[in-house]
């Protein structure tokens, strides 16, 4: 299951080896990566039976690496499930976020179909507080949606 991925990431990083900082789950993807020439950063670790704690040590990883402000993109990579027989490696942008990414990702895995549930908010409103502050806000409640 995992050695689909594994390659996928390989295929698409391949020769960037030396430029790319990857954070891995477990043993198998540290070996992988690491004799492949990628920078591995940090390992997790989590049990057989996921559990909250090990979806928010995830959570914190990603947000610590986020806002350090060291890295100009930060890409989570999973497997999505399609039957017992069959993963599919995928990708999504965490940082740079992108909309169009998103709704894929909600698509993919939720089966929600974004584009029929779209919200406009009014012209006049404004923010409290910043702009800013939202969207931070905004960043970490998705990447916490997305893990759990």
């Amino acid at each position: 299951m995992n050695t689909q991925l594994f390659k996928h990431i390989h295929s698409l990083y391949d020769g960037k080896q030396a430029t790319t900082d990857i954070v891995v789950i477990g043993k198998k993807a540290k070996e992988y990566f690491a004799r492949r020439g990628y920078n591995v950063i940090e390992t997790l670790h989590v049990s057989d039976s996921i559990n909250i704690e090990s979806a928010q040590n995830v959570v914190h990883t990603i947000h610590t690496h986020w806002s350090s402000a060291t890295h100009k993109n930060i890409i989570l990579c999973y497997n999505v499930f399609k039957n017992t027989m069959k993963y599919i490696p995928s990708l999504l942008s965490l940082f740079p976020m992108r909309a169009d990414a998103l709704a894929l990702f909600l698509e993919e895995v939720l089966g929600v179909d974004i584009h029929s549930h779209t919200v406009h908010a009014p012209k006049d409103l404004i923010i409290e507080p910043s702009l800013l502050e939202v969207k931070k806000k905004l960043y970490e409640m998705i990447v916490h949606y997305v893990i759990y």
